[in-house]
């Protein structure tokens, strides 16, 4: 991979416009590799324009720079260069920013998701990390550009929720080598974790209670269901609810655990997995991706079908996965 950051760092040497992307329903790894690639296309004297169509979550506002990552891309703007963060393909970034996007010339996929299509004119796709705060933290390396107390943050942010505080399956000896790290660089990993993990706002707390009282649990699933109603009623969003399906995974006896989120226009589905079941094949099959032990996927129909859809393909994985012994995993 040192040959393609080398290539990506030729790049932000002959351009000087950059307009980067993460995913729709954005979580840590994407907003702290949003900030951390930002400040550095800044400290080289260039243009860059964060973009993610669903904002910062509430819960990562406390980082430094996440002011810089905007919902609403410039009409006016143009850009050189396109920087895909965690996007598995295109479409992941959301549609609000497809006319600017055809309109740039050069195209940079940095991920580490499994499925990802390498769309880009540079491709640079490590499955085997952790975060991708791991690839940036790298950028950095090579660059020799100093990480200061803002950079150390993302990255740390990008890192700590992508592996669950260190206690994911996807956790390695260099994602903590990494943290340490960043740690000596004066960042604070007790307040980091309060602040992500153990803050939660009034309406956060009502939705968590309304959706945990839906739990259902079925020869080795669980299933935790939050509606339009529901959020109308708490005041909550989206936002609110990206450790409320961890409730299911952590009882005993589950394998899998699923949270199924009602949108406006069909239905979010979460899955997460504790030892056997691929859940990102499960995802892959109705559009979506992620990782080997949590994935998600959105389903067009109504919560009736979109159960019934997802609970026959994760019962069949389940079958498979029956009396063969716990794989090695990384």
């Amino acid at each position: 991979m040192t040959n393609e950051i080398s290539h990506l760092l030729e790049i932000i040497e002959t351009h000087r416009s950059f307009l980067l992307l993460s995913h729709v329903d954005p979580d840590g790894d994407a907003i702290g590799s949003l900030i951390a690639f930002a400040l550095l296309i800044e400290r080289k004297g260039k243009k860059a324009v964060a973009y993610d169509q669903d904002g910062v979550p509430e819960i990562y506002r406390f980082l430094k720079g996440c002011d810089r990552i905007v919902s609403v891309i410039p009409p006016a703007e143009h850009f050189e260069v396109a920087v895909f963060l965690e996007c598995p393909d295109v479409r992941r970034a959301g549609t609000a920013c497809s006319p600017f996007i055809e309109k740039i010339p050069l195209w940079v996929n940095i991920d580490h998701h499994m499925e990802n299509s390498r769309f880009g004119h540079l491709n640079i796709i490590d499955e085997n990390l952790s975060a991708l705060g791991e690839t940036l933290f790298d950028l950095y390396r090579e660059s020799k550009e100093p990480m200061d107390s803002a950079v150390a943050e993302a990255l740390y942010a990008a890192i700590m929720t992508d592996t669950g505080s260190f206690k994911y399956i996807n956790t390695t000896p260099r994602a903590h080598e990494i943290s340490a790290q960043l740690i000596r660089l004066g960042i604070n990993p007790y307040r980091m974790y309060e602040e992500i993990f153990e803050t939660l706002s009034r309406p956060a707390a009502l939705i968590a209670a309304r959706a945990h009282s839906t739990l259902e649990i079925d020869n080795g699933i669980s299933c935790i269901t939050i509606t339009l109603d529901m959020f109308k009623e708490t005041g909550s969003t989206a936002d609110d609810t990206q450790e409320i399906v961890n409730l299911g995974r952590n009882i005993k006896d589950v394998e899998v655990a699923l949270l199924f989120r009602e949108t406006a226009n069909g239905v979010k589905v979460s899955l997460r997995s504790k030892h056997n079941v691929n859940v990102n094949e499960i995802a892959v099959k109705f559009g979506g991706g992620g990782h080997l032990r949590a994935a998600g996927c959105t389903i067009e129909a109504d919560m009736k079908h979109a159960k019934e859809m997802i609970f026959a393909a994760v019962r069949k994985a389940l079958q498979e996965a029956s009396g063969h012994a716990r794989p090695n995993e990384r």
